[in-house]
């Protein structure tokens, strides 16, 4: 009776991982149920609004949680109000922890047919999300995602260095912005210090410090370039850290 019992289990827990790992083309609504289909697409409807086709069925995208079809897996991101058409999320780490990242769809196009801008941003500030299994999507934060990877030390580990170049990788970018606009300052007073030189012959001693503004706005440039190429770096390696994080709690 135990073995039927254990070979029972045993076939619910197949099943039910069968159940979670879909494959081919499909929609999984809000109502938790799954659409198979032969093909499923996006395009607008008559009145403008994007929705999903799967085959011959239309799906508007308020009812829609996650797509699977040719270009990869997308979650449906909806704006908390329902105020605005909803953004889409491609998954690009599967496992336990799923992390998504927002792309840019265009609509169909009677010439060139549907496809997707491929195009994203890898900066520190690109739209990122993540979920456990087909539960609702939620933004990549630390504060969220450290509850979900507390039981696992390394995972919080790379998750903690992760931080630390966040907050790094947003410190040198603002110092390099404010670089930028104090270097910016430097060269407009420069050039009124100039042209009220011309306007004045008499007045010689406006030029010292007129050359000393330009050397001045030349180094905060040149400072504020550097930095911002640092910022960038420490976010690079902080998206690193953030997906060895992941990587460590799915394996």
């Amino acid at each position: 009776m135990k073995k039927l019992f254990l070979i029972g289990m045993t076939c619910w827990g197949l099943s039910a991982s069968a159940q979670l790992r879909q494959t081919g083309d499909f929609i999984y609504l809000k109502s938790d149920s799954i659409v198979h289909a032969e093909w499923v697409q996006l395009r607008p409807s008559f009145t403008g609004d994007l929705q999903l086709r799967a085959d011959s069925r239309r799906f508007p995208l308020s009812r829609v949680k996650f797509f699977n079809n040719e270009d990869g897996f997308f979650a449906v991101i909806h704006d908390e109000f329902l105020t605005r058409e909803p953004d889409f999320a491609e998954r690009i780490i599967e496992g336990k922890i799923n992390v998504y990242e927002k792309v840019s769809y265009t609509p169909y196009h009677p010439d060139f047919g549907y496809h997707r801008r491929f195009g994203r941003s890898h900066g520190v500030d690109v739209s990122r999300y993540y979920n456990k299994s087909y539960q609702d999507v939620q933004r990549l934060r630390y504060a969220s995602l450290s509850k979900d990877l507390a039981d696992n030390p390394e995972s919080m580990q790379f998750l903690t260095m992760y931080r630390k170049n966040v907050t790094t990788s947003k410190v040198l970018y603002g110092t390099a912005v404010a670089s930028l606009i104090t270097s910016l300052i430097l060269f407009v007073a420069d050039q009124k210090k100039l042209y009220n030189s011309s306007s004045n012959p008499w007045n010689s001693n406006l030029r010292p410090s007129s050359n000393g503004n330009i050397t001045g706005g030349l180094v905060l440039m040149g400072a504020g370039i550097g930095l911002a190429g640092a910022g960038y770096l420490v976010g690079q390696s902080a998206n690193g850290h953030l997906e060895n994080a992941v990587d460590a709690y799915n394996r």
